[in-house]
C-alpha cells in the first residue's frame, strides 16, 4: 500500500533526512519519499507488518514533541480512508497507541490544503 502524509515543519534538509531514516528502518516499509518543498512525505508499505499509526509514532519519536509544543495529527488524511467501522477502529487504535499522547493533538476533520 502506498500513502502520503503530510508533514508540515520541517526546515531543513536535515529534518527531512531525520524523517526519512525513522521511517525507513520500520518492519514492512518497503520505500519512502520524503519531500521538504511539498511537506509531504510518499510511503510503501505492507499492510500486514505496518500502519499509519506506526509511521506516525516514527515521526513523533522523531520529532520529540511536547505538550508546549505538540505535534498535529489529521486522521482523516492520516488514517486509510475503509468502510466506517474500519475507520473507526482504526482512529481507536490511533488513540490508544500513539506514543508521547499528551504531546499529539488529534484532529477529527479533513482540512482543506
Amino acid at each position: 500500500m502506498k500513502q502520503k502524509f503530510k508533514v508540515t515543519g520541517m526546515t531543513c534538509s536535515a529534518c527531512q533526512s531525520h524523517v526519512d531514516k525513522s521511517v525507513r528502518k520500520l518492519d514492512g516499509v518497503i520505500d519512502v519519499n520524503v519531500n521538504l518543498l511539498s511537506n509531504s512525505m510518499e510511503v510503501e508499505f505492507d499492510n500486514d507488518k505496518c500502519n499509519a499509526g506506526i509511521i506516525c509514532n516514527a515521526v513523533i519519536n522523531t520529532w520529540e514533541p511536547t505538550p508546549e509544543n505538540p505535534m498535529i495529527i489529521n486522521l482523516p488524511s492520516t488514517v486509510e480512508m475503509n468502510t466506517p467501522n474500519v475507520y473507526a477502529d482504526q482512529i481507536e487504535w490511533m488513540i490508544k497507541h500513539l506514543d508521547r499522547r499528551e504531546s499529539v493533538l488529534l484532529l477529527m476533520k479533513r482540512i482543506q490544503h
